[in-house]
Protein backbone atom coordinates (compact mmCIF):
# COMPACT_ATOMS: atom_id res chain seq x y z
CA UNK A 1 0.00 0.00 0.00
CA UNK A 2 1.39 3.56 -0.76
CA UNK A 3 1.60 6.43 1.24
CA UNK A 4 3.02 9.50 -0.35
CA UNK A 5 2.83 11.73 3.03
CA UNK A 6 1.06 12.48 6.06
CA UNK A 7 0.28 15.40 4.99
CA UNK A 8 -2.58 15.84 3.16
CA UNK A 9 -2.57 19.36 2.04
CA UNK A 10 1.35 18.81 0.87
CA UNK A 11 0.06 15.81 -1.49
CA UNK A 12 -2.88 18.34 -2.85
CA UNK A 13 0.08 20.63 -4.07
CA UNK A 14 0.93 17.84 -5.96
CA UNK A 15 -2.17 17.31 -7.37
CA UNK A 16 -2.75 14.02 -5.95
CA UNK A 17 -6.20 14.94 -4.58
CA UNK A 18 -7.36 11.46 -4.51
CA UNK A 19 -4.84 10.04 -1.94
CA UNK A 20 -5.32 10.65 1.58
CA UNK A 21 -4.28 9.15 4.70
CA UNK A 22 -7.66 7.66 5.91
CA UNK A 23 -8.00 6.10 3.20
CA UNK A 24 -4.33 4.19 3.42
CA UNK A 25 -5.87 3.73 7.61
CA UNK A 26 -8.98 2.10 6.18
CA UNK A 27 -6.94 -0.09 3.61
CA UNK A 28 -4.44 -1.37 6.49
CA UNK A 29 -8.31 -2.16 8.78
CA UNK A 30 -9.73 -4.11 5.51
CA UNK A 31 -6.39 -5.89 4.77
CA UNK A 32 -6.59 -6.78 8.55
CA UNK A 33 -10.63 -7.57 8.62
CA UNK A 34 -9.43 -9.74 5.28
CA UNK A 35 -7.08 -11.97 7.71
CA UNK A 36 -4.09 -10.65 6.73
CA UNK A 37 -1.51 -9.87 9.81
CA UNK A 38 -0.21 -6.10 10.48
CA UNK A 39 3.41 -5.89 11.54
CA UNK A 40 4.58 -8.83 10.29
CA UNK A 41 5.76 -8.50 6.76
CA UNK A 42 2.11 -9.97 5.65
CA UNK A 43 1.44 -6.39 4.60
CA UNK A 44 3.73 -3.89 3.32
CA UNK A 45 3.77 0.35 2.70
CA UNK A 46 5.80 1.97 0.64
CA UNK A 47 6.75 5.38 1.79
CA UNK A 48 7.54 7.71 -1.40
CA UNK A 49 10.31 10.23 -0.51
CA UNK A 50 12.58 12.64 -2.59
CA UNK A 51 9.49 14.53 -3.86
CA UNK A 52 9.42 18.41 -4.49
CA UNK A 53 9.27 20.73 -1.47
CA UNK A 54 9.73 18.14 0.96
CA UNK A 55 10.52 18.53 4.37
CA UNK A 56 12.70 15.68 6.36
CA UNK A 57 10.29 16.14 9.33
CA UNK A 58 7.32 15.24 6.76
CA UNK A 59 9.26 12.41 5.68
CA UNK A 60 10.13 10.93 9.32
CA UNK A 61 6.67 11.99 10.78
CA UNK A 62 5.26 9.72 7.61
CA UNK A 63 7.65 6.86 8.29
CA UNK A 64 6.62 6.60 12.01
CA UNK A 65 2.54 6.49 11.36
CA UNK A 66 3.11 3.84 8.32
CA UNK A 67 4.99 1.64 10.72
CA UNK A 68 2.40 2.05 13.37
CA UNK A 69 -0.51 1.73 11.12
CA UNK A 70 1.20 -1.17 9.24
CA UNK A 71 4.55 -2.02 10.63
CA UNK A 72 6.19 -2.50 7.55
CA UNK A 73 7.97 -0.21 5.55
CA UNK A 74 9.45 -0.23 1.88
CA UNK A 75 11.47 3.30 1.15
CA UNK A 76 10.67 4.75 -2.15
CA UNK A 77 12.70 7.16 -3.64
CA UNK A 78 10.30 9.25 -5.97
CA UNK A 79 11.01 9.22 -9.80
CA UNK A 80 9.14 11.95 -12.09
CA UNK A 81 7.60 10.59 -14.64
CA UNK A 82 7.28 11.82 -18.06
CA UNK A 83 3.68 12.78 -19.12
CA UNK A 84 2.62 13.02 -15.65
CA UNK A 85 1.29 16.73 -14.79
CA UNK A 86 4.26 16.91 -12.28
CA UNK A 87 6.74 16.16 -14.47
CA UNK A 88 5.13 18.95 -17.02
CA UNK A 89 5.00 21.11 -14.06
CA UNK A 90 9.17 20.87 -13.26
CA UNK A 91 9.75 20.56 -17.05
CA UNK A 92 11.45 24.02 -16.79
CA UNK A 93 13.67 22.80 -13.99
CA UNK A 94 14.23 19.81 -16.20
CA UNK A 95 15.31 21.27 -19.23
CA UNK A 96 17.71 23.57 -17.43
CA UNK A 97 19.90 20.80 -16.52
CA UNK A 98 19.65 18.84 -19.49
CA UNK A 99 17.23 15.97 -17.35
CA UNK A 100 14.69 16.11 -20.27
CA UNK A 101 16.87 14.72 -22.91
CA UNK A 102 18.53 12.28 -20.32
CA UNK A 103 16.14 10.45 -18.25
CA UNK A 104 18.49 8.84 -16.29
CA UNK A 105 19.23 11.15 -13.69
CA UNK A 106 15.26 11.67 -12.89
CA UNK A 107 15.99 8.11 -11.08
CA UNK A 108 14.91 8.94 -7.67
CA UNK A 109 18.26 7.38 -6.54
CA UNK A 110 19.80 10.18 -8.12
CA UNK A 111 17.40 12.64 -5.93
CA UNK A 112 16.26 14.90 -8.92
CA UNK A 113 14.80 17.36 -6.53
CA UNK A 114 17.52 17.26 -3.83
CA UNK A 115 18.62 21.21 -4.63
CA UNK A 116 14.91 22.37 -3.76
CA UNK A 117 14.09 20.26 -0.62
CA UNK A 118 16.13 20.56 2.86
CA UNK A 119 18.76 18.40 3.88
CA UNK A 120 21.73 16.70 2.07
CA UNK A 121 22.08 12.52 0.29
CA UNK A 122 23.41 12.24 3.80
CA UNK A 123 20.09 13.25 5.10
CA UNK A 124 18.34 11.01 2.69
CA UNK A 125 20.74 8.05 2.80
CA UNK A 126 19.44 8.31 7.01
CA UNK A 127 16.08 8.73 5.87
CA UNK A 128 16.28 5.06 4.16
CA UNK A 129 18.34 3.81 7.43
CA UNK A 130 15.53 5.05 9.70
CA UNK A 131 12.92 3.36 7.53
CA UNK A 132 15.00 0.20 7.72
CA UNK A 133 15.30 0.21 11.57
CA UNK A 134 11.49 0.97 12.07
CA UNK A 135 11.18 -2.39 10.05
CA UNK A 136 13.28 -4.62 12.12
CA UNK A 137 11.33 -7.82 13.17
CA UNK A 138 11.70 -9.78 16.37
CA UNK A 139 9.78 -12.58 16.84
CA UNK A 140 7.30 -11.67 13.90
CA UNK A 141 6.22 -7.78 14.59
CA UNK A 142 8.30 -5.08 14.47
CA UNK A 143 8.82 -2.51 17.64
CA UNK A 144 5.81 0.39 18.09
CA UNK A 145 7.56 3.46 18.70
CA UNK A 146 3.93 4.19 20.16
CA UNK A 147 2.45 1.38 21.74
CA UNK A 148 1.18 0.99 25.25
CA UNK A 149 4.26 -0.90 26.75
CA UNK A 150 6.27 0.66 29.09
CA UNK A 151 9.13 0.19 26.90
CA UNK A 152 7.22 2.35 24.27
CA UNK A 153 6.63 4.79 27.17
CA UNK A 154 10.35 4.70 28.25
CA UNK A 155 11.61 4.76 24.73
CA UNK A 156 9.23 8.56 24.09
CA UNK A 157 10.10 10.23 27.51
CA UNK A 158 13.60 9.72 26.96
CA UNK A 159 13.31 11.67 23.34
CA UNK A 160 11.35 14.19 24.55
CA UNK A 161 13.27 14.85 27.71
CA UNK A 162 17.13 15.46 27.31
CA UNK A 163 18.81 12.08 26.70
CA UNK A 164 20.35 13.60 23.93
CA UNK A 165 22.28 16.21 26.41
CA UNK A 166 23.26 13.63 28.63
CA UNK A 167 24.68 10.72 25.22
CA UNK A 168 26.38 14.06 24.21
CA UNK A 169 28.71 14.22 27.34
CA UNK A 170 30.01 10.28 26.58
CA UNK A 171 30.10 11.03 22.66
CA UNK A 172 31.66 13.02 20.03
CA UNK A 173 28.67 13.36 18.04
CA UNK A 174 28.32 17.62 17.22
CA UNK A 175 25.64 19.13 18.49
CA UNK A 176 22.51 18.75 16.51
CA UNK A 177 19.82 21.53 15.85
CA UNK A 178 16.73 20.27 13.92
CA UNK A 179 15.21 23.50 13.95
CA UNK A 180 18.12 24.63 11.59
CA UNK A 181 18.12 22.44 9.08
CA UNK A 182 20.72 23.47 6.50
CA UNK A 183 20.12 22.87 3.09
CA UNK A 184 23.06 21.82 0.25
CA UNK A 185 22.93 22.66 -2.85
CA UNK A 186 24.38 19.83 -5.15
CA UNK A 187 24.87 20.99 -9.07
Amino acid sequence: MPVESIDDEYVKTLNRRHVKLEHFVKAAKMCEKAGFQLRNLEVNSFVLYGLPNESIDRVVRTAMFVSEVVGSIIPMLFTPVPSTRLYGEFLPYFKKRGWDKELHWLNGKMLPFLDMNEGSITDYIDLQRFMFALNAHYRSESFRVFGPTKVSDAFRYNLRNGFEEFLKTYTDEPEVKSSTLQLQVIN
